[in-house]
């Protein structure tokens, strides 16, 4: 997860990049200390925006995929830290997704 826009607490642009699994996100819950949540919108490609709009001390990412079977796996991926985060911050997630179905 890269912040791939200014530091900005109104708006955010993020890159989810190397996505196993089917290779694409169908998509993206984030949420502001575990309580301020927003479904965010693919801007273009791997870009999202729609971060929860505020400051705050963490920033977690439910990331969904779908297989071409239709089924959906998800992953959480918590980034502690304060938010907004600086220009090319990145945050790794703990696990990936596995194209097996």
């Amino acid at each position: 997860v890269i912040n791939w826009a200014d530091q900005n607490a109104y708006y955010c642009k993020m890159m989810f990049e190397n996505i196993g699994g089917w290779g694409q996100l169908e998509s993206v819950r984030a949420c502001l200390d575990d309580t301020k949540c927003t479904q965010m919108q693919q801007f273009a490609g791997a870009t999202w925006t729609g971060c929860p709009v505020g400051t705050g001390s963490s920033m977690s990412f439910e990331l969904v995929q779908r297989s071409p079977s239709g089924i959906e796996l998800g992953i959480s991926c918590t980034c502690p830290g304060s938010w907004p985060w600086p220009t090319g911050m990145r945050c790794t997630c703990p696990s990936n997704f596995v194209a097996d179905h």
